[in-house]
């Protein structure tokens, strides 16, 4: 590859990765936004993000509708099965089990040939409903579960929230948010009605643009110039030691398209005047990690919480049988990424990672005491190591194996099986 290959390389990755036409949908959502006048803003924002949603991201009309309803629902019925029941676990299982439904119709338009004849690939109906009923389910069970905690602090309220209905879908379908994350709450998502657009968010997104400048071009000279990238698609075609090579470099891949997204959901936010929160630490940081528990702590902050406050804690967290705990709540992690045995694979996994680093540091400091630590690189490569394996089970977002016997084929190639 030339230098004189860059631009046009640049502009292929970007393309594929976050397309012009967001960009400028982002940027006349922001316009719109500052032409309001500033008491009009915050219920302006509602009808910008559906017009930016629409045109710019160029998500199906029905998406927002069946979102805007699901959300209508939820806020007319929450309150309700609160007050008759005096708890949110009925909510909670029936927004459950309406993600288990969404899950399995994108399953449907994403593995099946049943709907080949409309024209949906599998690449459209992941971008159009993959995040999208990922990340509304995470902020449902937020606020329906907050709103369960604010109405046993205060009993006598008739509402176990403060914010109205239009407050409410406007943070739902928040544009810089809708389809990515991080997660932020709707008490954050309130203070947007202060938002001032300072030197420090102009700074800001001029660094995350920059950042999602540079991590496009980066993927897209991977993919061009690193054959082993399509060694897991076709595992058989490569040797174990390229496959090998494939599997890192697909994680690296995931890794910079994921912090891509969450980039420009930060820019959308800066340029609106307001803080969307960090969603990962340092590429340092994470790459310095010795261990997994680390790891996850540093990798997606947002949802790393998200499970600890809503899975995690009420399994009983470090109280009682934490082992357990990690187990089941990475399980349900996988399933919530893929509503499959592919995702509960994935979970295992993961949670596998955190029980084998808890059964060896237990063994260090029971029984050989004197065995030195490796070193901090040896561990940290040791780890990244793990999660490509692990990460090549998470589907369809990894965009790798696209069932079990594909899976299983890339792992049998990566042992040597011809």
């Amino acid at each position: 590859m030339s230098l004189t290959d860059i631009p046009t390389l640049l502009g292929q990755a970007l393309q594929a990765i976050i397309p012009a036409v967001q960009w400028l949908g982002a940027l006349l959502g922001a316009l719109a936004y500052w032409a309001c006048p500033p008491k009009l803003r915050l219920r302006a924002i509602l009808p910008i993000s559906l017009l930016v949603i629409t045109l710019g991201y160029q998500r199906w009309p029905i998406i927002s509708i069946l979102m805007l309803a699901i959300g209508a629902g939820v806020y007319r019925a929450t309150p309700w099965c609160i007050r008759r029941f005096a708890q949110a676990r009925i909510m909670v299982g029936l927004i459950t089990a309406l993600f288990c439904g969404l899950h399995g119709l994108l399953g449907l338009l994403t593995f099946t040939d049943q709907l080949a004849g409309t024209g949906v690939t599998k690449e459209l109906a992941i971008a159009q409903c993959g995040t999208v009923v990922l990340y509304g389910y995470l902020r449902l069970i937020h606020w329906t579960v907050d709103a369960q905690r604010a109405a046993l602090a205060s009993p006598d309220t008739q509402a176990p929230h403060n914010e109205s209905l239009w407050m409410f879908l406007a943070w739902l379908m928040f544009f810089p948010t809708f389809t990515s994350l991080p997660l932020i709450r709707i008490q954050q998502f309130a203070t947007l009605q202060n938002s001032t657009l300072g030197r420090r968010h102009v700074v800001r997104a001029l660094k995350h643009a920059g950042q999602i400048l540079l991590k496009s071009l980066v993927i897209a000279g991977l993919f061009t110039q690193v054959p082993q990238v399509q060694a897991i698609y076709h595992p058989a075609q490569f040797s174990v030691f390229d496959v090998w090579i494939g599997v890192l470099v697909n994680t690296v891949i995931f890794f910079l398209g994921f912090t891509t997204y969450v980039d420009f959901a930060i820019f959308s936010g800066c340029i609106l005047g307001f803080d969307v929160p960090d969603n990962f630490a340092r590429v340092d940081k994470l790459l310095t990690n010795a261990r997994a528990r680390d790891f996850w702590r540093d990798w997606n902050y947002t949802v790393t919480r998200w499970l600890q406050e809503y899975v995690y804690a009420p399994l009983g967290g470090v109280r009682a049988h934490p082992l357990r705990n990690t187990m089941l709540t990475m399980i349900f992690c996988g399933l919530w990424h893929s509503v499959s045995v592919l995702g509960a694979i994935w979970g295992v996994l993961l949670g596998g990672m955190m029980l084998a680093e808890h059964w060896w540091t237990r063994l260090r400091i029971q029984r050989l005491r004197n065995l030195p630590h490796l070193p901090v690189a040896v561990r940290a490569a040791f780890w990244l190591v793990c999660f490509g394996v692990a990460q090549m089970a998470q589907v369809p977002y990894a965009y790798t194996a696209e069932n079990l016997g594909g899976l299983l084929r890339l792992y049998a190639r990566m042992l040597g099986a011809d």
